[in-house]
């Protein structure tokens, strides 16, 4: 997934939800989210947090599905 966000000094912390609780997904610091190994657990809602000195703003939550 990648999300696409303009200005300078970009940071991007990927989240999951997991139990109703969002988390920081491990190294996820880019504008795009790599899902490797992915298995059920990984089968979830992402959303993503892009900040800058000034401000931070939540992206819309995607949802993840797996399929046979």
């Amino acid at each position: 997934m990648t999300v696409g966000a303009s200005g300078t000094g970009l940071a991007y912390q990927w989240q999951s939800e997991s139990n109703g609780a969002w988390k920081n997904v491990a190294s996820a610091t880019d504008k795009t989210l790599l899902i490797s190994n992915v298995d059920s657990t990984k089968a979830t809602r992402y959303r993503v947090k892009v900040s800058n000195d000034g401000s931070s703003i939540t992206s819309s939550t995607a949802v993840v599905t797996l399929k046979n």
